[in-house]
């Protein structure tokens, strides 16, 4: 018999059981585990010509090659760890004929690997990005292994032959002046939701040397992440962009720096200014339970190495724990489980990032025991991670209410 305990005042409850993975184990028996399949077309249903890239994380969170190899200079990963091209030879235009074209694809996942990030690229017969008629699509942390085929749609960009794409437009400004820029991404916040929209956009804009910026051919009514970079590689983002249909979003990236303090006479006309810190990594969970797993995202220039900094003491020294390498679109992320609360910032090149908290709330296993008298449980379990305290155990009431039914020491261990 197992009981839902919840510890209101001091530590939340981590539920143990047991859960029925029967239709998982089906899954694997009828495809292999290390395959990962799943299918690729249009919005309009016809087949594509599309490039699939393909990023593998570990259960540490560490990104591996298609050989199950942690990134390192022995295993170093540039782009994709895996790439599959499918229907190379078609036009942009794609085609409804599915007797020489296909609408399904299938790549190997590495040993070891957990989780997969995808991006898909509308491509033309020279290998190209060619958005004629289709735009971007992705997946964030697909869990692996996984269930069935993995349904992956470009959405049609043309909206007087179905689409409904919209775009983003804007400036980047300094003083109220439009300041140059060099680049502009933007990519669904629904990314992190559970895999239940056809299409999840994004897409790689173009940025001007005059201040203006446009992402176009995005998925309407999500809510966009804009990162817009200047030309001096300062990152500005803007979050929960709404994007409609057949219809152009416009906005204004402030790139002003925050006004400091005035501390003596200014600096000399020929020093240096001091390096632009890269922008701190984007948060998702920024409370977890002790066990579980919060990710980190952020942007930096295609290819570039990013190494991931933490202290678990405040005022601590940092260690690097992950490191791992942007993608083609500049996108980068970890997987982390600290066991208590802990700062976390990025490094690229030599310069460090401002630090973001991730804190983290005990876990508390409980197993009840009948003992002889009628109607009396006794419990018994464990804090995670290891730590002395005060434990109160509530009784929750019917009508949402709560009552103390006793307390008793935690023991250091």
């Amino acid at each position: 018999m197992t009981s839902r305990i919840r510890r209101l005042l001091v530590v939340p409850v981590l539920l143990l059981g047991l859960v029925a993975a029967s239709s998982t184990a089906a899954a694997q028996e009828a495809e292999p585990a290390n395959l990962l399949t799943g299918t690729l077309e249009g919005t309009d249903g016809r087949a594509v010509n599309a490039l699939l890239g393909f990023d593998w994380q570990n259960a540490e969170g560490r990104r591996i090659d298609r050989h199950g190899c942690v990134q390192s200079a022995a295993c170093p990963l540039p782009g994709y760890a895996s790439v599959v091209r499918v229907n190379p030879t078609l036009t942009a235009e794609g085609t409804s004929d599915t007797s020489t074209a296909t609408t399904t694809w299938e790549v190997p996942s590495p040993p070891g690997a957990v989780q997969v990030f995808i991006e898909a690229y509308p491509q033309n017969e020279r290998f190209r990005t060619d958005e004629a008629r289709y735009g971007h699509a992705m997946r964030h942390s697909v869990p692996l292994p996984h269930n069935g085929p993995l349904p992956l749609k470009l959405p049609v960009t043309r909206c007087d032959d179905g689409g409904t794409v919209g775009s983003i437009r804007g400036t980047g400004t300094v003083g109220l002046q439009p300041t140059p820029l060099r680049r502009v991404v933007a990519w669904s916040l629904e990314a992190y939701d559970p895999i239940t929209r056809p299409v999840i956009g994004w897409n790689i804009g173009t940025a001007s040397a005059d201040g203006t910026f446009v992402v176009p051919n995005l998925v309407p009514d999500q809510r966009y992440q804009l990162w817009v970079t200047a030309a001096d590689g300062t990152v500005r983002k803007q979050f929960g962009v709404v994007v409609n249909r057949c219809a152009e979003t416009r906005t204004t990236l402030a790139f002003d720096p925050p006004h400091a303090p005035y501390d003596g006479p200014a600096a000399s006309p020929s020093a240096a200014p001091a390096p632009e810190p890269p922008p701190s990594p984007t948060l998702q969970q920024p409370l977890i339970t002790a066990g579980q797993a919060a990710m980190l995202d952020g942007a930096a220039e295609p290819g570039t190495a990013v190494e991931l900094l933490a202290s678990t003491r405040p005022g601590g020294a940092y260690r690097v724990v992950r490191t791992t390498t942007a993608s083609p679109s500049g996108y980068y992320s970890f997987s982390v489980q600290p066991p208590t609360a802990t700062d976390l910032k990025v490094r690229v090149g030599r310069q460090d990032s401002a630090s973001v908290l991730l804190r983290v709330r005990s876990a508390v296993s409980m197993t009840p025991a009948a003992t002889a008298t009628p109607r009396t449980l006794r419990f018994a379990g464990r804090v995670s991670p290891a730590r002395g305290g005060t434990l109160e155990l509530f009784l929750r009431l019917g009508n949402g209410g709560r009552r103390l039914l006793a307390s008793t020491p935690v023991r250091s261990d």
